[in-house]
């Protein structure tokens, strides 16, 4: 995080890789879905077994509920006033 101070204003800038890793978070999961439907139909058209396919599905599925609740953890350490990174969650 870039700190900058302009009298008595202080503002909070992401860096360049906060911001890379931002938006690699944000769309890493929903790519990973969509390569995992692709390969699917091609298993599928090919006569593949599927079995593999399910547990990956599984797998994208907990992933999805687990980034779910870690943004609603944030969201209401929040509404708290506590920020990520803050010395209160120690």
């Amino acid at each position: 995080m870039i700190v900058k101070r302009n009298g008595g204003m202080t503002e909070f800038i992401p860096s360049p890789r906060e911001k890379r890793e931002s938006l690699i978070r944000d769309h890493v999961l929903e790519l990973v879905g969509l390569l995992h439907e692709r390969l699917c139909l091609v298993e599928q058209a090919s006569g593949i077994d599927l079995e593999s396919a399910e547990r990956c599905r599984q797998l994208l599925e907990r992933i999805r509920a687990e980034e779910r609740q870690t943004q609603d953890l944030n969201r209401r350490l929040a509404e708290q006033g506590i920020q990520h990174g803050s010395t209160a969650l120690t």
